[in-house]
């Protein structure tokens, strides 16, 4: 066996040749593919050894070595951000590495590829140029779709940028590995619920793409959590973990089942909003309250070894400013940007280091104020 790169997915696929009975080689694809290159400093090999027409094709650009490509650091990759990126692609991007970019989903962007593009508002309104604003600063990354947020949904959105990544990524969706928590803003207050913290199970019948809760549907589960409620107020704040993944399961379950819908919610509520919610904030029309605040896949080591990666997202402003209005008490937490390895925070101010790995494999949040300084220096 030829072992072209050893080089560890976000799966389980690690890229390497095997040379099959009839000497030919088995279709590999070692598509780091320079990711992020667009600069001299930031090329990787290209190796691309595949079946064509019954014979071995081979384009190689070989710069060291085939380990080369493990010195793609994040420190790069965000310096090329920083140097390349769009204002819009700066503000938004929470972590991105060789596989996967994490942004904080604004309101309004659609996560369709083939959606018209608005011009009334001002940078991306669909997936197709946040995709194109990607290859803008990294030319030869290759964006897919993988999940998807409700338009006026914010919060963490994973763009993988090879295709490996985004298969294994996928994988993971359909396995439910990947967990989701999310933040709401709902219309009830702390007399709304007999209890502080529940699951709900109830299956959801999908007519021409609309959801109704019936046994017959699909199954969907959904943890829920009062946080906070508001003092002045029935708005109460809610931490939910989605268990099942179903279009406008967290929309439905709240409105319908807890009798508590999300604020801004208006197809599933079209009660109007308490008068006294009105009086004491502005509530935007469009607005929906709902902030995808955490979201971890697994991810490889250099040495192999599967860790579990989790990136947190702030609230958006409207949403502080809301709790703030209302007397609703909202953690620091919750208005930061995080990072996670199993579990345990990632201290920003040094890194994250791994036992017996090398220091390009510290993982940091992107900070568009701030360069990158390797904990070693």
């Amino acid at each position: 066996m030829l072992t072209i790169c050893d080089y560890p997915e976000i799966g389980d696929t690690a890229y390497e040749s095997r040379r099959l009975g009839d000497g030919r080689m088995k279709n590999v694809d070692v598509a780091e593919r320079a990711v992020f290159s667009s600069h001299h400093h930031l090329r990787a090999p290209t190796i691309n050894i595949s079946i064509f027409n019954g014979s071995t094709r081979s384009n190689s650009t070989i710069m060291a070595s085939a380990q080369y490509v493990g010195r793609l650091t994040q420190r790069m990759i965000y310096d090329q951000l920083r140097a390349e990126g769009s204002p819009w692609l700066k503000k938004h991007v929470l972590y991105a590495d060789r596989q996967v970019i994490v942004m904080n989903k604004p309101p309004g962007l659609i996560c369709q590829l083939d959606h018209k593009e608005s011009t009334a508002k001002p940078g991306p309104t669909s997936l197709n140029s946040v995709f194109k604003d990607i290859r803008s600063c990294f030319p030869t990354a290759h964006p897919y779709p993988v999940h998807r947020l409700d338009r006026m949904t914010t919060g963490c959105l994973a763009i993988p940028v090879q295709y490996s990544a985004a298969k294994s990524l996928s994988l993971q969706f359909q396995k439910g590995t990947v967990h989701k928590s999310y933040l709401a803003l709902v219309r009830g207050g702390e007399k709304t619920f007999s209890e502080t913290k529940g699951t709900i199970r109830a299956s959801l019948l999908y007519d021409d793409g609309r959801p109704e809760i019936d046994p017959m549907g699909k199954e969907s589960i959904t943890e829920w959590e009062v946080l906070a409620s508001s003092p002045k107020v029935p708005i109460s704040l809610l931490r939910l973990n989605l268990i099942t993944g179903n279009k406008h399961q967290l929309r439905i379950h709240l409105a319908k089942v807890l009798k508590a819908p999300i604020l801004g919610d208006n197809l599933y509520s079209q009660s109007p909003l308490h008068q006294s919610v009105l009086s004491r904030t502005h509530v935007p029309e469009d607005g929906l309250f709902l902030h995808g605040s955490d979201l971890s896949f697994f991810k490889y080591r250099p040495n192999g070894n599967r860790y579990r990666l989790g990136i947190h997202a702030p609230v958006p402003l409207d949403f502080m400013r809301i709790c703030k209005d209302l007397g609703v008490p909202l953690p620091a937490s919750y208005k930061q940007p995080g990072l996670s390895i199993d579990g345990e925070p990632v201290h920003q101010s040094v890194g994250h280091a791994h036992p017996n790995d090398e220091s390009e494999w510290d993982l940091r949040l992107w900070n568009p104020a701030l360069p990158i300084v390797d904990a070693s220096i």
